[in-house]
């Protein structure tokens, strides 16, 4: 079957890539901090430890998995460790 008449996820992807982008109106477009301050704002004190809490639990799990990936041999004890050290702020 042609290139052009296979129907899947990228059907028509290079065509649609063919030309210039289309331009993109940033004038209207809100900024992270116009959607978030009103959200943060409106949240009570125990909510926003709640919300500190998870990312400080997500960055702590993203840390230790990419010492995991650039370590695959070490142990869980030294691994523990080590995460401990980069969340701490230690980047020696």
């Amino acid at each position: 079957m042609p290139a052009k008449q296979r129907r899947g996820a990228l059907y028509g992807f290079r065509e649609a890539l063919a030309g210039p982008p289309p331009a993109l109106d940033i004038s209207s477009m809100r900024s992270p901090r116009d959607i978030a301050l009103p959200q943060l704002r409106s949240m009570t004190p125990a909510e926003k430890l709640r919300v500190a809490d998870g990312l400080w639990r997500d960055a702590r799990a993203l840390t230790e998995a990419a010492v995991v990936q650039r370590h695959p041999d070490w142990t869980r004890e030294r691994v523990l460790a080590e995460t401990r050290r980069i969340m701490s702020g230690d980047r020696a």
